[in-house]
């Protein structure tokens, strides 16, 4: 019986955890999106890791862009500034990785954009993106 009691209790604490988890990586998908929406700088900064890229093909051609320059970019209001829904379509979690695959629709376009985070200092960070 005691056993039992002691599954049950790990297998709750573990369950708390991975949906806090998920709660947290989807408030820095959402602070991500709108970051960019409302050309939000510091909203961001607060969802990207300074070292985290983009990944995207243009003119069939693969194309990198930092989180220094993507900052510039919607800084100076060369990107963004467009209102789009977010739908987070699935979260996968393993200890302090994680990734989420998104759609993001403006207008009458649909991205399906895939995310990797890591959990650094206690805090889910974006490390890259794959736009499609």
């Amino acid at each position: 019986m005691k056993y039992l009691l002691a599954v049950l209790i790990l297998f709750c604490t573990v369950s708390i955890k991975a949906d806090n988890d998920k709660a947290e990586i989807s408030t820095v998908i959402e602070h991500f999106v709108k970051g960019a929406d409302d050309h939000n700088t510091e909203l961001l900064t607060s969802a990207l890791h300074p070292q985290a890229q983009q990944f995207f093909i243009q003119k069939g051609a693969l194309k990198t862009l930092t989180t220094d320059l993507y900052l510039k970019l919607i800084e100076t209001k060369k990107i963004g500034g467009k209102p789009r829904q977010l739908k987070i379509k699935h979260i996968d979690i393993n200890n302090n990785i994680a990734s989420a695959k998104i759609e993001i629709r403006s207008g009458k376009v649909l991205f399906h954009d895939h995310i990797s985070l890591m959990k650094i200092d206690g805090e889910w960070k974006i490390m890259n993106i794959v736009l499609r």
